[in-house]
């Protein structure tokens, strides 16, 4: 039976999102009406001219909409039911909130779903059987709740149940049921099959698990895989490069910082380099290569972030989470991470924070260049100590040569952008490389040439077929120390004659303040490349 959906208009009439920037003011009002007057009022310019200062204009306007800092927290539309040790997954784009126990510490049924595009919650489904400490993965638009607490009671109250929102029905299937029934475990989804690992059963006594298990929706039906070599409770777990990541918990009284994986296709573990700080009761979540473990408790509260890059195996602390959380759940939607309720110290809270990422972490938040040389028939981009292992953009051409300008190498090409339709051809000085490279797929200098490569060079880059963002070309590239030093230059890339780019560069300061706007909004990508085309329509002869 289908539930009909209840819109619940957010708390904060003016949630703390932009949809303009703070520094998008008078100011810059002025700055932006003189510059399409002056697109106007150019009496003595061509005026193919006056059209090219005109869109840049209009990337000036649309490029500053919904900026969202880098590596920063924002607080967005509060939980209407403040919850608990409640669950949360995604699907279709929305965040969903399901069950917990609420402030007066009953059990919930209610499923909250969130939309990060309206900063709006409504109510789907309630779930048929309440609980908490549940753990959730999503398997195409389906949300599975797995185990948990009945009865708001570890001591009695495990239970095995698993039920599963389905978001275009905005109604709920049960499924088979875990083999082990156990609540504060990780969990995470890989090809299709939802992994559940460690946690506990009654508690007390309160004994880890090590117990690794798998569902497939196809056959409706659980394996048992390879144990996990540390049992804990209270741990979080994270999909890397598929392979599932657990991390931190408790064993006994003792917090962990341990980090292990879980590669399906072999069923063994292996141990990776641990957290900065033992804790547990922790949330996590992946963006890009990157584990985000966020809260949780290590004989006191703790409001920490911290962040694990799979390629380089190294951590790294991040701005602390305003509100401190234990147990969270934490979300990631298009790049950015949602944490809700779910309080420190085991409390039922409201808030809803997000967390923008630091630029690099995904192929939607690249690390941009600074310019290495002036704008002249030759165009420069410069990295200067990029971290091994992250995305990098510089602007559209139709190739790129990389070169290192320090003692490192690149030995892989970790990543190539998704959304082209044709193949990328790779060549580096002194090395074969064979075929062409497919988006998505990965170049493995030293397994190919025996060693790093100092440069080497990406062709058959066609922004005209990107149907995502025709202006971006995100490369994710590993080296051979940890941080690198390096140049991409442009292949056939066509320069405006003089005129053309001097109102080019009044309009818009520099290419990299528009690539800096581009990535929230994709409006601003699609004017460059009318841009461009207004450009080589200047370099016509005239009639």
């Amino acid at each position: 039976m289908k539930v009909r959906r209840q819109v619940i208009p957010a708390p904060d009439p003016t949630p703390t999102r932009l949809t303009t920037p703070k520094s998008f003011s008078m100011e810059s009002a002025m700055v932006t009406s003189g510059c399409i007057a002056s697109a106007f009022n150019q009496s003595g310019t061509h005026i193919k001219a006056r059209l090219i200062l005109y869109l840049c204009c209009i990337v000036f306007v649309t490029g500053t909409q919904s900026i969202k800092a880098q590596g920063t927290w924002t607080s967005e539309a509060n939980v209407p039911i403040a919850v608990g040790g409640a669950a949360a997954g995604v699907a279709n784009g929305d965040l969903y909130v399901i069950s917990g126990f609420n402030a007066s510490s009953s059990l919930t049924t209610a499923n909250q779903q969130y939309n990060p595009l309206t900063n709006t919650w409504t109510s789907a489904a309630p779930i048929p059987t309440a609980r908490d400490y549940a753990g959730t993965g999503t398997i195409g638009d389906m949300v599975y709740v797995a185990g948990g607490c009945l009865a708001n009671d570890c001591r009695v109250g495990t239970t095995n149940l698993v039920q599963a929102y389905v978001a275009h029905e905005n109604n709920w299937n049960t499924v088979t049921p875990m083999p082990t029934a156990r609540f504060g475990f990780g969990s995470g989804v890989i090809g299709g099959q939802l992994y559940v690992v460690g946690g506990s059963g009654s508690c007390p006594p309160c004994t880890p698990l090590n117990t690794l298990e798998a569902y497939n929706p196809l056959t409706n039906a659980w394996t048992t895989e390879a144990p996990m070599p540390t049992a804990r409770m209270a741990l979080a777990a994270g999909v890397l490069n598929g392979q599932l990541y657990a991390v931190g918990g408790v064993s006994g009284s003792t917090n962990l910082s341990t980090l292990e994986a879980y590669n399906p296709i072999t069923n063994i573990w292996t141990t990776e380099a641990p957290m900065p700080v033992a804790q547990a009761n922790i949330g996590a979540a992946v963006v890009g290569n990157t584990l985000f473990v966020i809260g949780g408790q290590n004989g006191t509260n703790l409001n920490t972030v911290e962040a694990y890059n799979a390629t380089t195996n190294t951590w790294t602390t991040e701005a602390p989470i305003p509100t401190g959380r234990y147990g969270s759940q934490p979300q990631a939607i298009n790049g950015a991470i949602y944490v809700a309720g779910n309080g420190a110290g085991n409390q039922a809270i409201s808030s809803l924070q997000a967390f923008t990422p630091p630029g690099g972490v995904s192929p939607t938040n690249p690390i941009l260049p600074s310019s290495c040389s002036a704008i002249t028939t030759v165009i420069c981009y410069r990295f200067a100590a990029a971290p091994s292992g992250y995305w990098f953009d510089p602007a559209t051409a139709s190739g790129y040569t990389y070169q290192m300008t320090g003692g490192s190498l690149f030995t892989e090409i970790l990543d190539f952008p998704t959304g082209f339709l044709q193949p990328f051809e790779v060549t580096a000085p002194g090395c074969t490389i064979p075929g062409v490279f497919q988006p998505g797929q990965s170049v493995d200098f030293v397994a190919l040439c025996g060693h790093g490569v100092s440069m080497f060079t990406v062709t058959g880059i066609d922004p005209a077929f990107d149907p995502a963002d025709p202006g971006a070309f995100p490369i994710e590239l590993a080296f051979s120390t940890a941080t690198a030093d390096f140049n991409a230059e442009p292949i056939n890339s066509s320069v405006p004659e003089p005129a053309a780019l001097g109102i080019v560069m009044t309009g818009l300061s520099g290419i990299g303040l528009v690539r800096r706007w581009r990535r929230p909004v994709r409006a601003s990508g699609r004017a460059m490349t009318l841009i461009a085309k207004v450009i080589a329509y200047t370099n016509q002869p005239s009639a």
